[in-house]
């Protein structure tokens, strides 16, 4: 898949942190430049670290928190604490081929500690309650690291030999990309927890593939590691949410719209607006989608909706029709035969003069809403 730069760039800078900050009542979490001392991003949900160390290959001091004063502080009340939560099993990625996330292939785990306290995630481990971050300074500011560990089957992170470890150890954690799913919380009453953010962990992984993870990851804003047609509904209904700095913002202009949907369809998924069931092509398949809700409302992208007005009318056929047979791998018939195919015979070719009527109806429908 090819992603956008504003995709990828920011979330993978070793010297970036996560900045915690209040947004109304809740926790809210950003991108914190320690090296420039400046608040950046205040809303990322995936952050990006790579196991580098050839010396100590499975140590990283990794991931921190930040906040200065003023602007970038956290706004919370002076000696709160900060913790975090671990919320699900620990996931990986081989960074091969297509974004395929799952279960650890050898029973590896991932041990973050906070000076003597260790917390640990793994398969079947589910929800783990966390540690002590940090503790809110007197002007808000924070700055606090944790270290991770990625352990091999048997439970430690040594290398194997040879080298300055000897032959001491010889399990290690499977080459490729880990994903630790985690909240924020504080103890400041009233402060609702953070949304769900992702650390992902690379281990001598492809090059390339933790820019397409991060890049995917941005994309799954159910949290469910399957960008689908959900997330799609999910970015659409979002686009009046929070006009600048939107949690949905996929292209880095800071608002939430049609451009976001652009990215999230074309770049991570690699496919183009008609395809409904997301296969890769746009074809007789979603065609046939598309006519059985014709005129249906309350319709998501799955049913044949692709500019996310919950409606399946000629503005969907249009965007269809402009991509008819995209990555088809067999012949398919014209896009006027398919329509007579499906019963919608009767419908004018998109591009003509009706139908250009009629999508222009539509849409001044959607604007007086």
């Amino acid at each position: 898949m090819v992603l956008s730069a504003a995709l990828t760039a920011p979330a993978l800078a070793q010297h970036n942190d996560l900045w915690p900050h209040l947004s109304g009542t809740a926790l809210r979490i950003g991108i914190f430049d320690f090296t420039n001392q400046q608040a950046e991003d205040p809303d990322r949900r995936v952050f990006g670290y790579e196991f580098d160390n050839p010396n100590d290959p499975f140590f990283l001091g990794d991931p921190g928190i930040a906040a200065g004063s003023g602007a970038g502080a956290t706004g919370l009340t002076a000696g709160s604490a900060v913790r975090f939560n671990l919320l699900a099993d620990l996931k990986y990625w081989d960074g091969t081929g297509d974004v395929s996330i799952g279960a650890v292939p050898n029973s590896e785990t991932l041990r973050l500690r906070k000076g003597f306290s260790n917390v640990t995630t793994g398969t079947g481990t589910g929800f783990v309650t966390g540690l002590n971050w940090d503790v809110v300074a007197a002007d808000g500011s924070v700055h606090s690291h944790l270290s991770a560990f990625l352990q091999g089957s048997d439970g430690n992170a040594v290398p194997a030999g040879p080298g300055i470890w000897g032959t001491r150890d010889g399990v290690e954690a499977t080459a490729g990309l880990y994903v630790v799913t985690m909240e924020l919380t504080t103890d400041q009453a009233g402060i609702a927890d953070s949304p769900p953010i992702r650390v992902v962990f690379d281990s001598a992984a492809p090059a390339g593939a933790l820019d397409t993870l991060v890049a995917y990851l941005l994309a799954d804003f159910d949290v469910s590691d399957v960008v689908n047609a959900t997330d799609i509904d999910l970015l659409t209904a979002g686009f009046d949410a929070l006009a600048t700095d939107s949690p949905y913002d996929l292209d880095g202009d800071g608002d939430a719209d049609d451009a976001d949907v652009t990215v999230l369809v074309e770049d991570v998924l690699g496919t183009r607006r008609g395809d409904a069931n997301l296969d890769g092509q746009v074809n007789a398949l979603d065609l046939s989608v598309m006519a059985s809700n014709w005129l249906g409302s309350g319709i998501g992208w799955a049913g044949g909706d692709f500019n996310g007005d919950t409606q399946v009318n000629a503005l969907d056929l249009s965007a269809m029709a402009s991509n008819w047979l995209f990555a088809a791998t067999e012949q398919g018939v014209a896009f006027d035969q398919a329509l007579a195919t499906v019963g919608l015979g009767g419908i004018p070719e998109p591009g003509s003069a009706v139908l250009l009527l009629v999508a222009g109806g539509t849409l001044m429908m959607r604007r007086r809403r």
